[in-house]
């Protein structure tokens, strides 16, 4: 493709700056890509009235991506770019054949006014760079100086940070360019702020001493309670539940336990709904209480030593005296008393008698 002298020629290889974008991050960016129309412009205004520009891209379109791959080239074209598409090759990480072929054909129509590359493959690109200085060509880089590495040192060539070039992205890189530094030094925005994170348990938060007034209206809850496991003490009430409001004054009801602010409260059954519904968690009101000043806490009550059990009593039994009777003689009669309830001998009133016969005599 031969043209006439006066030509300011660019040539942007697109997969060698996409990945020295991603190397050059050091941060989490806003994942938009470079817009090469203000590019297209930027070329425009280096030209000199009897001079016009013409830009290229090369770019690689993987197998089964070309329905997406097409929408960006027919962009580019609308944008003032001519594409230059071919498969990835294996192994390459730039197409710098490609855009040396670029180059020498638009070369070989005259000496263009300047060429532009945006590439930073310093070993591809070192004999086209050597070849057209020696011909008195102007040379410039658009390549990140981060990654210049021999290519900022090459005489006759001139190296320009994509980022210098106005409305190239749409916002700043977060990069740590350490490089060409101005006189005055270059300031260096924060990449990320730190945020105090809470703790992982439920502590508590120290609050001003609460109003006795608001105490007698809000109940006698204690702020400082640790709020339990499973439940966070919020300051609005999620979707779908209603703040629960702070019970009248009065005494309450007998079955009715004081339950702390951030405690569930089960809502009971009503006549037109007779289901019970799912708990509610209360939530505390607006000004929540303080936490009281610091008071040592009360020893708790000393309990009594216990004491050994000691044997069940035992009743005492008093002795039971054996029945006295008088002495009878053997052949005497004598009343044969029935036993009482008690086990012993109560001679009855009337009841058999029993005749003892004397002795037999020897």
């Amino acid at each position: 493709m031969g043209v006439e002298a006066g030509v300011r020629l660019l040539v942007w290889d697109d997969p060698d700056l996409r990945r020295g974008e991603t190397a050059v991050r050091v941060g989490e960016g806003t994942g938009q890509e470079a817009d090469l129309a203000p590019l297209y412009l930027w070329l425009a205004d280096r030209c000199a009235p009897t001079e016009r520009c013409e830009a290229f891209v090369c770019l690689t379109v993987e197998p089964g991506s070309e329905a997406a791959a097409a929408a960006r080239v027919t962009a580019l074209r609308r944008q003032g770019f001519a594409v230059h598409v071919q498969p990835p090759a294996a192994g390459a990480s730039s197409l710098h054949e490609t855009v040396a072929a670029i180059v020498e054909d638009t070369a070989a129509g005259g000496a263009p006014a300047e060429v532009v590359i945006a590439s930073h493959d310093a070993a591809g690109l070192g004999v086209l760079l050597a070849s057209l200085t020696a011909r008195g060509v102007p040379v410039t880089l658009l390549c990140f100086r981060e990654l210049a590495g021999s290519l900022a040192g090459t005489p006759g060539v001139t190296l320009v940070d994509p980022e210098a070039v106005p409305g190239l992205y749409p916002h700043p890189l977060p990069r740590t360019n350490l490089y060409d530094l101005p006189p005055r030094g270059r300031t260096l925005p924060p990449l990320l702020r730190p945020v105090r994170r809470p703790d992982a348990g439920h502590a508590t938060v120290p609050q001003p001493t609460p109003d006795p007034a608001d105490a007698a209206v809000h109940g006698a809850a204690t702020p400082s309670e640790p709020t339990p496991t499973g439940y966070a003490q919020v300051d609005a009430a999620p979707a779908g539940y209603a703040q629960s409001e702070a019970a009248p004054a009065g005494p309450a009801p007998v079955d009715a336990a004081p339950v702390a602010p951030w405690q569930v409260v089960p809502v009971e059954a009503t006549a037109a709904d007779p289901t019970p519904t799912e708990a509610v968690p209360a939530f505390p009101p607006a000004v929540p209480p303080a936490v009281p000043p610091a008071v040592p806490p009360a020893m708790p009550p000393a309990w009594p030593t216990p004491v050994a059990d000691a044997p069940p009593a035992v009743p005492a039994v008093e002795p039971v005296a054996p029945a006295t009777r008088k002495p009878v003689a053997p052949w005497q009669t004598v009343p044969v008393a029935p036993p009482a309830a008690n086990g012993t001998a109560a001679p009855p009133a009337d009841g058999p008698q029993h005749r003892l016969s004397p002795p037999p005599v020897t």
